[in-house]
């Protein structure tokens, strides 16, 4: 018999993060942004709304976490997705074998919450186990396309992967560098536990660069400094933080942020100081990541969302991605509605 339980306060989610760090490790395909490491944190910064978290067990065993919060947006009742807006896969983790039986759950409870009239769930792959709630007669689901997913399969040989690229990329990064180290010498460098003034410096420099293009850029729209800096840290406790960085004249001229997960890399921030854009050190340091990371072993590099030009250039492919719009079906509204009348009266 499977148990459900809704976890409903932060004391109660801490408490799950050990179980839940449990079930993500049996999950292959886990992702920086599905851990509950960075789910508990985002929660931390920008919780909205109550905690609606639910949880399926068999006994002692955790089947499944969906992490959800409730909250008005647009004058409806929405169970969100802990985590949207700034992460980029957000499928709740499920034990394999569980799968149906935890969904079928799944579907009761939101057949008999009355406390929610939409879930509006992003980044989402397209083969997510959400989607077999559409099974369920009594709820309706809406499946629209969402932003997609770039990312790069490296091959076993760097050489190979480079020469197959562009002669105008491959010649352009060889051009850029000489004319960068005809004024001064490059230095790049590596960083599995940055310190708070180098992920700063990333954050600057991805906000210099899109102010320069004028926009506000992601680290000021959302807010997400403070964030950013806690969740290195505790990312790099487990070795999976990675900051690049070039250095131009005793300057950090560009820089990439990301992380680190079963031997791939998720490019999380990047950025570059406007003032030297004609030395084209933004294709400067992502070579040298690229390069870096691939002799570290890390046979994928993922762009995350976008399909901007550039990502092609350097050998990335698209991966669709879902989001999914779930409301009870009209005749059960009624009957909840009708039901909490009754109670009221």
């Amino acid at each position: 018999m499977i148990e459900q339980q809704i976890v409903t306060d932060r004391h109660a989610l801490l408490a799950l993060e050990e179980d839940w760090t449990a079930l993500a490790r049996t999950n292959a395909s886990l992702t920086p942004f599905q851990t509950p490491a960075w789910l508990t944190t985002w929660w931390r910064h920008f919780a909205n709304g109550d905690l609606h978290v639910l949880t399926y067990r068999d006994g002692q065993r955790l089947l499944a976490v969906v992490p959800c919060f409730l909250h008005v947006w647009n004058g409806r009742r929405q169970l969100t997705l802990i985590g949207s807006g700034i992460s980029d896969y957000l499928d709740p983790l499920f034990q394999q074998d569980a799968t149906e039986a935890v969904i079928s759950r799944l579907a009761e409870h939101l057949c008999r919450c009355a406390d929610w009239d939409v879930c509006d769930w992003q980044d989402l792959s397209c083969g997510t186990p959400v989607r077999q709630l559409a099974h369920h007669s009594s709820l309706t689901l809406r499946a629209s396309e969402d932003q997609v997913i770039s990312a790069i399969d490296l091959p076993e040989d760097f050489d190979s992967y480079w020469s197959a690229r562009s002669a105008d990329l491959r010649r352009n990064v060889r051009r850029y560098r000489a004319k960068a180290e005809a004024e001064a010498p490059l230095q790049f460098s590596v960083d599995a536990r940055p310190s708070d003034a180098l992920v700063d410096a990333v954050l600057q420099l991805h906000t210099r660069r899109w102010r320069a293009a004028g926009q506000r850029g992601m680290v000021s729209a959302n807010a997400s400094a403070q964030f950013l800096k806690e969740i290195s840290a505790r990312f790099a406790q487990c070795d999976m933080t990675r900051v690049f960085s070039l250095r131009f004249r005793d300057k950090i001229v560009a820089a990439i942020l990301g992380f680190i997960l079963n031997g791939q890399f998720f490019s999380y921030m990047s950025g570059f100081d406007p003032e030297f854009e004609s030395l084209g050190f933004g294709r400067t340091i992502l070579f040298e990541t690229i390069r870096s990371l691939h002799h570290a072993g890390v046979r994928r590099f993922d762009f995350l969302r976008g399909d901007e030009d550039y990502k092609s250039w350097w050998g990335a492919v698209t991966m669709p991605r879902c989001r999914l719009l779930i409301t009870r079906a009209a005749s059960l509204d009624r009957d909840l509605g009708n039901r909490a009348s009754s109670d009221h009266h």
